[in-house]
């Protein structure tokens, strides 16, 4: 009989399909010497006329046909071609997300690498966490206007404090300035003078 699925051949002794060893893709026996065509996306390649052998490639390297070929530089393994195809990154980089597709990067600035050695997408998620009083808002923080001390509207922890409202720069620190309504008070110091005093702090820009 012909046997129509793939990756099967007709046995000669019981006249049944069988299925093919794992690295032919086509065959006319049960072993890995009787391929017709190879896996070759499962990495085997011909060995002789009807031989398929399975190719591993070093770290560093990716299978393409029948020879490894380098990795690019940013990558210590991958899966194919260029920047978007790395598996695992070269010292110092980290694996981010952009769009769908994986790159070896450094961490964007204003950003440092955590423990799980991961930067993901765009919107820069828990794994790279913003540095907390470099003057640099990326929008982690609700503040950032340059240092660690408190009481200046923007507190050791990048936090708005109460009483305060701070100001996003896009190139360099925040600015907080105190939130409290200046209430006037008036007094007559005598029929040509009139005094006017405040009782919060006026900032005037």
């Amino acid at each position: 009989q012909m046997c129509i699925r793939d990756r099967t051949y007709t046995d000669s002794f019981t006249q049944k399909c069988l299925s093919c060893d794992f690295a032919c893709n086509g065959c006319y026996g049960a072993t890995s010497h009787k391929c017709v065509d190879c896996n070759e996306e499962a990495g085997y390649v011909k060995l002789g006329n009807h031989s398929c052998c399975q190719i591993q490639c070093n770290d560093g390297t990716y299978l393409c046909g029948s020879q490894c070929r380098p990795c690019h530089f940013s990558c210590i393994a991958c899966k194919g071609e260029g920047i978007w195809n790395c598996t695992k990154c070269s010292e110092g980089l980290v694996m981010i997300n952009i769009d769908g597709n994986t790159t070896c990067s450094l961490c964007p600035e204003g950003f440092k690498l955590d423990s799980k050695n991961m930067c993901t997408g765009i919107s820069f998620p828990a794994t790279c966490v913003e540095i907390c009083g470099d003057g640099v808002n990326m929008g982690q923080h609700e503040c950032d206007d340059g240092n660690l001390e408190d009481g200046d509207g923007c507190s050791s922890e990048c936090r708005v404090e109460s009483g305060f409202e701070c100001r996003r720069s896009e190139d360099g620190p925040d600015s907080c300035v105190d939130s409290a309504q200046p209430r006037a008070k008036l007094s007559l110091l005598n029929k040509n003078t009139l005094v006017v005093s405040f009782l919060s702090l006026i900032h005037i820009c």
